[in-house]
């Protein structure tokens, strides 16, 4: 479970950061056949890039023995930090209305009934820039437009995958995780009738063209 990152600037644009001790929260459930007494070992492997001037990975590895009881007791040591991590995730509001559309190039998606007004958004997605990387958010009546721009191309000249569907977080006063939503095309427009003027003269003279051709006469 993601708390909101941040966004800076890289050597290859945008990146999400952590700064600090984050916590990330990971939810383990445990099978029915755990003996009562006894005790459990998880094992952790971990890798993550540390960061300044340059970046750093690292990996390793963790364990924590916890006993089995018969009914589960929180430690008091670990309340607060508990507590903290969840008030650090982005909230989810299924109130929001959201739809997403592209015709192959930008990617828009609209919000509607959103209370309070977004700063960023952070895709999921490999091939979807944050809006702070050329897209934008922009008020249009009661809802809020989010324009994100497509990435074709990793930083070693490989194609990334275009995906189907879009999530993430949209940050602001309150971080906000939006859920899996299609991408569909955008409808078709509508044309005003003068639009087709042009066309019909065209076919009728074709059509005049072709029936007084001295060809056609016998037919």
């Amino acid at each position: 479970q993601w708390p909101a990152p941040e966004v800076k600037d890289g050597y290859f644009g945008k990146n999400f950061v952590y700064s600090g001790s984050p916590v990330f929260l990971i939810e383990i459930n445990s099978p029915d056949s755990l003996p009562v007494g006894g005790n459990i070992t998880l094992t952790a492997d971990a890798t993550w890039q540390i960061c300044k001037d340059s970046c750093i990975n690292e990996s390793a590895s963790f364990t924590l023995t916890l006993p089995v009881a018969a009914s589960a007791e929180r430690d008091p040591a670990q309340i607060d930090l508990f507590t903290k991590a969840r008030k650090s995730l982005p909230i989810r509001d299924a109130s929001l209305e959201i739809t997403a559309q592209s015709d192959g190039t930008d990617v828009q998606f609209r919000i509607a009934n959103l209370k309070s007004t977004p700063s960023d958004f952070i895709p999921d997605q490999p091939f979807l820039q944050p809006a702070s990387a050329g897209g934008s958010i922009e008020r249009d009546g009661e809802a809020w437009v989010v324009t994100l721009k497509r990435i074709k191309k990793d930083a070693l000249d490989n194609p990334v995958a275009q995906g189907s569907s879009l999530s993430g977080i949209l940050t602001g006063p309150t971080a906000i995780a939006i859920p899996a939503t299609a991408i569909n095309r955008p409808p078709a427009q509508s044309l005003d009738f003068s639009t087709y003027l042009p066309i019909l003269g065209g076919m009728l003279l074709g059509g005049l063209i072709l029936n007084l051709m001295p060809c056609v006469f016998p037919v």
